[in-house]
């Protein structure tokens, strides 16, 4: 997550890749046929990615809230190398640990971690939902000014705001005051009335800036984050 730093997370993604591919595409040459069956295992290969398309991109949205093909994915490869050393008895010079009991012992622990990091991507998560434009949750837990709730999309904040009439005023994250967004409004000319145009919603943060009089129109594609924003903030 985004406790770690960027090259750690880039270097475990692309590794976690490159061994899957390899597994995959490994054992996808292994079983090559005879050339007079290469018609059926070519047809075969663009089944299987056709098969793999519709489930990343059309069922696993209606089928999971969260990105749980990702870790679901990564357990099942790693079960195939269980499952290939068990049936082609592979052995080794390392007498200790058979082939088949370390992938076994890798496989426990990569799914432990996995297990892990899912439930805590639910621990303080109140709200779940994803659809085609991807995954977004809401938490709430304590922050140093009270409670607040947090709409995140992926790893990403897209704004907070706090449970208390008073606090839930502000402008937070990258809204706040001293930042971007602050400094281009008290560059604005002081005037009522304002037509102010904003592209994506998040949690309407930006609804602060307004004062009486003026309009504020948003511009969101996204259905669920207009509903998230409605209901949660």
């Amino acid at each position: 997550g985004y406790h770690h730093t960027f090259w750690l997370q880039v270097g475990g993604y692309l590794a976690v890749l490159f061994l899957s591919c390899m597994v995959c595409h490994g054992e996808l040459y292994r079983l090559r046929p005879e050339p007079e069956r290469l018609t059926a295992y070519y047809l075969a290969i663009s089944v299987g990615g056709a098969l793999g398309g519709i489930f990343v991109g059309l069922a696993a949205p209606v089928l999971f809230r969260t990105f749980l093909e990702t870790p679901l994915l990564v357990v099942a490869t790693a079960s195939l190398v269980i499952f290939i050393l068990w049936r082609e008895k592979v052995s080794w010079t390392y007498r200790a640990v058979s082939p088949v009991a370390a992938a076994l012992i890798g496989t426990v622990a990569a799914t432990a971690c996995l297990g892990y990091a899912v439930y805590d991507a639910r621990r303080d998560t109140v709200y779940f939902t994803r659809n085609f434009y991807g995954a977004y949750r809401v938490t709430q837990s304590l922050f140093p000014l009270g409670y607040a709730r947090v709409l995140f999309s992926g790893q990403i904040y897209h704004g907070l705001q706090f449970t208390d009439p008073e606090p839930s005023r502000m402008a937070t994250t990258y809204y706040r005051e001293d930042g971007g967004l602050g400094v281009a409004f008290r560059e604005m000319p002081a005037q009522t009335n304002r037509n102010i145009g904003a592209i994506g919603l998040g949690a309407g943060t930006l609804a602060t800036y307004g004062k009486p009089g003026d309009r504020i129109r948003f511009y969101e594609l996204n259905p669920d984050v207009s509903r998230i924003a409605n209901t949660w903030f």
